[in-house]
C-alpha cells in the first residue's frame, strides 16, 4: 500500500469533515438569529401594547391633576388612582374582547422627584390565555348551546360549571360544554402557582318564543298591491330571551290557483288582474315564526295609453286607472270622456306627457273638456294639454265639471263657453292644485282656472291666459275664478288681462268664499257703460271681502 495515497485520502476526509462542521455551525447561527428575531418581534409587540396603555394612563393623570389643582384639592397617589378607577381608564386594559379573552396588567404609580404622580411600572399578570366561543353564534331556537372553552398556557386544572375537574396534559386544551338554558356558567382555571381565575360565560341566545300574532292589511297600487305587516316579538321569560323581529315573508296567489308565491318585499308589482289571497309570515332573529291572518285583494293593473285610440278607450273603463306612456296627438274631433251619469272615478296619470289636438265644437249644453265629469274618486295628474274647445255648456280644458282632484296640470289653448268657461274646469266642487293656464278664455261666467267654484279648493294656481268676457252678457269674470260661490282660493296668481261686462276682478269676479295669499298684476277692465255701470276690483269685483294674508294687486 502506498503511504502517500493513504495520507492524501486522509486529508480529503478531514477537509470534508471541517466543511460539514462549518455548514452545521452556519445553520445553527442562522436558526438562533431567526429565533432571536422572533423573540424580539414578540417583545416589541408586547411593549407596543404596554406603551399604548402607558400613554392612555399618563394623559388621564395630567387631566386629573389639572382638574384637582383648579378645585384646590390635594393630589395623592390614592386620589389619582381613585379618579382613574371612577373614569374607567382601566377598562381598555382589563376588558373581555369578543372571544372572551382577558389580558390583565398590574399598574403601579409613584411620586417622582418633581412631586408628580407617574407610572412606576406596568406588568402583565397572567401568561395563561382563556377564550371561548358559542355555537350557534347568534340567536337560536335550538335547546342545546355548545360552549367551546379554550385554555392556552400551563395550568393545573380546569373546573367546569357542573363541578367536573379536568387535568390538562398539555399547554393547550379545548373542551365542549353543552348547555340547554340561558344563564351564567362559571369555569375555574387553576394556574401553576396555585392561583385561580374564574371565567363567567353568559349564554343569552336561546329564543324559543314565537313573534306575537298580527294582522295584515293590503292596498292597491298602480300595477299590483302593497302589503302592510307589523308585529312585535314575544316578551322574554325565565327560559327564553326575545331576539326581535328580523324579517317578513309575503305570500299571494290568485284565488283560483292552488300554489302561493313567496315575496321578500311588501310591494308587489306587475301582477295580472284578479282577486288574490294574501298572508304574511313574521320571523324573529332566532328563526321562530308566526303567520298572519289571510285577506283578499283585488288587483286591476293600470291600463297603458300609447295612442289616440287608447285615450278614447278610457271612456269604456271609467273605474280603471290609466297611465299615459307617450306624447299623443289627437287627429279627430274629441268626445269628452264620461257624462253626469257615468263620471270618471279612477286615475289618469299623465306621467309627464303631453296631449295635443283636443278639439271640440258643440252647440249643445253638455259639459265639455278632456273629461265631461270627473267624479269624487277621480284624479287627473302630471299632464300637459293643448286644446281648442267651443260649447254652450260648462267648459274646461280638463273637465266641464270636477268633483275629484286635478293636480300638476298645464293647459294651453282656447276655451269658449256660452255659459261657463274655465281654463281647467267649468265648475269645481273638488280640488284643483298646482296648475297653470295659457291662452284665451271667453264666455259669460269666466275664470282663468275655474268658472264657478262651489265649495271646492283652488291652490297653487297660476293664470297667464287672457280673459275676454266682453260680450254683453258677461258677468262674474276673474283671473282665477269667475264666481267664487263658496270654497277657498290659496296661493294663486294672475298676470293675464281681464275684460268683462260686470263683476270683474283680478282674482275673482264675485266672491262669497275665502281668498288668501293671492297676487294679481293683470289689467282689469269693465266694458259696461251708459246707464248700467259694472263692478270691478283689483282682487274681487263684487261680493264679500273675505280675504287676507298677502293680497296684492298691481
Amino acid at each position: 500500500m502506498n503511504f502517500e495515497n493513504i495520507k492524501s485520502k486522509l486529508r480529503r476526509c478531514i477537509n470534508i469533515i471541517i466543511l460539514l462542521f462549518i455548514l452545521i455551525m452556519v445553520a445553527i447561527i442562522i436558526f438562533l438569529n431567526r429565533n432571536e428575531l422572533l423573540r424580539k418581534i414578540g417583545i416589541n409587540t408586547s411593549k407596543y401594547e404596554i406603551e399604548e396603555i402607558r400613554q392612555n394612563i399618563e394623559t388621564s393623570i395630567l387631566n386629573i391633576e389639572e382638574k384637582e389643582k383648579e378645585l384646590g384639592n390635594e393630589i395623592t397617589v390614592e386620589s389619582i388612582l381613585q379618579e382613574l378607577l371612577e373614569n374607567e381608564i382601566f377598562e381598555t386594559i382589563d376588558k373581555e374582547d369578543k372571544m372572551g379573552y382577558t389580558q390583565e396588567y398590574e399598574v403601579k404609580l409613584k411620586f417622582n422627584n418633581e412631586n408628580k404622580v407617574v407610572i412606576d411600572q406596568i406588568e402583565t399578570l397572567s401568561d395563561v390565555k382563556i377564550t371561548y366561543k358559542l355555537y350557534p353564534k347568534t340567536y337560536t331556537q335550538e335547546e342545546k348551546i355548545d360552549i367551546l372553552f379554550k385554555v392556552e398556557g400551563k395550568v393545573k386544572s380546569v373546573t367546569k360549571p357542573d363541578g367536573l375537574i379536568i387535568y390538562p396534559r398539555q399547554d393547550r386544551v379545548a373542551m365542549d360544554y353543552y348547555v340547554t338554558a340561558n344563564g351564567k356558567y362559571k369555569f375555574i382555571v387553576e394556574k401553576e402557582d396555585g392561583s385561580k381565575e374564574e371565567k363567567n360565560v353568559i349564554v343569552d341566545t336561546i329564543d324559543m318564543l314565537q313573534p306575537k300574532e298580527f294582522e295584515i292589511t293590503t292596498e292597491k297600487t298602480r300595477t299590483g298591491m302593497k302589503i302592510n305587516a307589523k308585529t312585535q316579538d314575544s316578551e322574554a321569560n325565565e327560559t327564553s330571551v326575545t331576539s326581535g323581529i328580523r324579517k317578513y315573508e309575503y305570500y299571494i296567489k290568485i284565488s283560483t290557483e292552488k300554489e302561493y308565491q313567496k315575496y321578500d318585499t311588501n310591494e308587489i308589482n306587475n301582477l295580472p288582474d284578479g282577486i288574490y289571497d294574501v298572508y304574511a309570515i313574521a320571523y324573529d332573529k332566532a328563526g321562530n315564526t308566526t303567520m298572519s291572518n289571510k285577506v283578499t285583494q283585488e288587483v286591476e293593473g293600470w291600463i297603458e295609453i300609447w295612442n289616440e285610440q287608447d285615450l278614447r278607450d278610457v271612456a269604456n273603463n271609467l273605474t280603471r286607472n290609466h297611465i299615459v306612456m307617450a306624447d299623443i296627438e289627437v287627429q279627430n274631433e274629441w268626445n269628452a270622456i264620461g257624462d253626469n251619469s257615468n263620471r270618471f272615478n279612477a286615475k289618469l296619470e299623465g306621467n309627464g306627457h303631453k296631449i295635443t289636438g283636443i278639439t271640440i265644437n258643440k252647440t249643445t249644453y253638455e259639459a265639455q273638456g278632456l273629461f265631461s265629469y270627473i267624479g269624487e274618486k277621480g284624479k287627473v295628474s302630471n299632464l300637459e294639454l293643448e286644446c281648442n274647445i267651443v260649447s254652450k255648456g260648462s267648459v274646461g280644458g280638463i273637465a266641464g265639471n270636477n268633483y275629484g282632484t286635478i293636480e300638476n296640470v298645464k293647459m294651453n289653448g282656447n276655451i269658449a263657453g256660452e255659459a261657463k268657461a274655465g281654463g281647467i274646469a267649468g265648475e269645481n266642487r273638488g280640488i284643483v292644485r298646482s296648475v297653470e293656464v295659457n291662452g284665451t278664455i271667453s264666455g259669460a261666467t269666466i275664470g282663468g282656472i275655474v268658472a264657478n267654484n262651489y265649495g271646492g279648493m283652488v291652490e297653487k294656481a297660476y293664470n297667464r291666459a287672457t280673459i275676454n268676457g266682453s260680450i254683453q252678457i258677461s258677468g262674474n269674470v276673474g283671473g282665477i275664478v269667475g264666481a267664487m260661490n263658496s270654497g277657498t282660493l290659496s296661493m294663486v296668481a294672475n298676470i293675464g288681462e281681464i275684460r268683462g261686462f260686470d263683476e270683474v276682478g283680478g282674482i275673482a269676479g264675485y266672491n262669497e268664499g275665502t281668498i288668501e295669499n293671492a297676487y294679481s298684476i293683470g289689467s282689469v277692465t269693465v266694458t259696461s257703460s251708459g246707464t248700467y255701470m259694472g263692478f270691478a276690483g283689483g282682487i274681487t269685483g263684487k261680493g264679500t271681502r273675505n280675504y287676507s294674508k298677502y293680497i296684492f294687486n298691481i
